[in-house]
């Protein structure tokens, strides 16, 4: 693995989510940008977003960098572990900045367990295995189907049944760069090597790959068991089922049918008046409404961070700050238009706030019991607030004592002398 991203990093084209080596040129300058105001205006919102697309690029190569340096300080060792921190909900994180099994693709990539953890896979761990490696390559690159919606039955099978491709992925990467197009490609090398291992030993030979093993939206489900509400916990599949549900699908198909009604019948109330828009008008929205279903922009992954981050306390203004960041990184210009004078107007903005609403309320539809106890605790601190009874605390099951403290800082810029 790490002779594959080091081969990746000295070609200097972007693979398998390794950054590029050169940045992206700006766009060509026109010749009429000194006298034609709406043509300048237009090339410095081209450049702005180039400009951003180059600073990410630059971030991500230097953490690859990082990681790298650290995995080839770290190879020649029979073994090391991980110092780890708990924060004052009890989460546990790994110190490292850099390579940790918490970490991006290419951590997880290069991590495996000592030589002396190694386990003989036997049949119920190749059955894992597979899993593991449906669940990284996420679409198949033949198909399209979405393996890890499939049953792990499936999964398992669809490993098998493209055993001789995964062999050639092995033997020659760069000719067989299919690999690459994985939701998670660097992992899913991993498992292809150690796969390989599994197809010419069988049940006997020895793995170190850690197999990964997710939640859905972890928040809500854990507000679905503890209040043992039936329809979030069928939503997030902490209730058995033979086909994972997609909460993230389910959110994007409820939010799809308001914009159609929006679109067509423009009956608008103003509860879904989008959040930045003040009073709107039916027919603002009902335009809003348009340029989203022709945009073919709203699918799972438009709504899969506003539907994570929900179980932890983030509403509307959060929801529309993520989709800006989220349409900005993948440079949509559908929220770009011409007002009667010609000018370039940005829209994106507003047209994110009315998305958030939509999202929030598809939300509340889907995960009623969730959308609840965060209402009722949010009214319980603001109560706990009033008597000065903050900061609220309360004690786990293994006797770990939270402290819900959140600190507000205040800013002051002192001028002086160095």
């Amino acid at each position: 693995m790490y002779q594959l991203v080091k081969a990746i990093m000295e070609r200097g084209e972007p693979l398998a989510g390794v950054a590029a080596f050169e940045p992206e040129k700006l766009p060509t300058r026109p010749a009429d940008i000194d006298t034609n105001g709406d043509v300048r205006r237009e090339w410095r919102r081209r450049a702005r977003d180039v400009y951003e697309r180059n600073h990410l690029r630059k971030m991500k190569a230097l953490e690859i960098s990082r990681t790298m340096s650290v995995a080839k300080r770290m190879m020649g060792m029979e073994a090391f572990w991980f110092p780890m921190n708990l924060d004052f909900r009890g989460r546990m994180y790994p110190i490292p900045a850099y390579l940790s099994p918490q970490g991006d693709d290419l951590s997880r990539g290069l991590l495996t367990f000592s030589d002396m953890h190694a386990k003989e896979l036997g049949k119920q761990g190749a059955a894992f295995l597979a899993v593991h490696g449906a669940n990284c390559m996420g679409i198949c690159p033949w198909t399209q189907v979405k393996l890890d919606k499939l049953s792990l039955n499936g999964r398992i099978s669809w490993v098998k049944k493209h055993s001789e491709q995964i062999m050639q992925v092995t033997a020659d990467p760069w000719e067989n760069a299919w690999w690459s197009d994985a939701d998670k490609p660097l992992a899913f090398y991993a498992f292809c090597h150690e796969w390989v291992g599994y197809l010419e030993q069988g049940s006997k030979f020895k793995s170190s790959l850690p197999v990964a093993s997710d939640g859905t939206c972890n928040g809500i489900q854990h507000f679905s068991a503890m209040l043992r509400d039936p329809v979030g916990a069928l939503a997030v599949n902490i209730l058995p089922l033979d086909v994972p549900n997609d909460l993230y699908q389910r959110i994007s198909d409820r939010v799809t049918e308001r914009l159609v009604a929006d679109a067509l019948l423009k009956e608008a109330v103003s509860k879904s008046l989008p959040v930045s828009c003040g009073k709107g008008t039916e027919a603002d929205v009902s335009e809003l409404a348009s340029q989203w279903l022709k945009s073919g922009l709203v699918d799972r992954k438009l709504c899969k961070r506003p539907t994570m981050t929900f179980g932890y306390g983030s509403k509307q203004y959060g929801f529309r700050d993520q989709l800006v960041k989220h349409l900005r990184e993948d440079a949509v210009d559908v929220f770009f238009a011409e007002d009667e004078d010609g000018k370039v107007v940005d829209h994106m903005f507003e047209a994110c706030g009315y998305m958030a609403t939509l999202i929030w309320d598809a939300l509340g539809d889907v995960v009623i019991a969730a959308h609840r106890a965060m209402e009722w605790m949010q009214k319980s601190s603001r109560v706990a607030l009033g008597e000065n009874l903050a900061p609220l605390q309360w004690g786990t099951p293994t006797g770990f004592v939270i402290h819900q403290k959140y600190y507000k800082w205040d800013h002051r810029q002192i001028r002086t002398v160095l």
